[in-house]
């Protein structure tokens, strides 16, 4: 965190190439999640890509929606995320409602994101009489 603190994007690049591959797992560590969740608010925007497209992969979003850490990632990376992305991150999610409202830690971001995103409450709205 603290070289993220930095604010020195060469040294935030290195970082994020010796993260990248374990992403998934380090994101579901208790430690490690808030290493990752900073990486997300620190970053410049072409490095959050390379975190939104290992994030935003299907398997890695169900695994990680309701796990303990890991949701925080997801959460911290949709709030991080432009209008376009949040947009897809969401209608990712919406299949998976069901499933995330029966989890607790899926609860949790289910709260989160149907009170602070409209678009995510309109999308469950809509999955429900569709």
């Amino acid at each position: 965190q603290y070289i993220l603190s930095m604010n020195n994007d060469l040294y935030s690049f290195r970082l994020i190439m010796v993260l990248l591959p374990s992403l998934p797992s380090l994101s579901k560590s208790k430690y490690s999640s808030t290493v990752i969740e900073r990486c997300f608010e620190k970053c410049n925007e072409s490095l959050r890509v390379l975190l939104y497209d290992i994030i935003m992969k299907k398997n890695v979003m169900n695994e990680l929606i309701c796990d303990r850490f890991g949701n925080y990632v997801i959460q911290k990376a949709i709030d991080t995320a432009d209008e376009e992305r949040q947009r897809r991150m969401i209608a990712m999610i919406i299949p998976m409602v069901e499933m995330i409202r029966r989890e607790p830690f899926g609860r949790q971001l289910y709260v989160k994101l149907y009170n602070k995103y409209m678009l995510f409450a309109d999308m469950t709205k809509r999955a429900k009489y569709v």
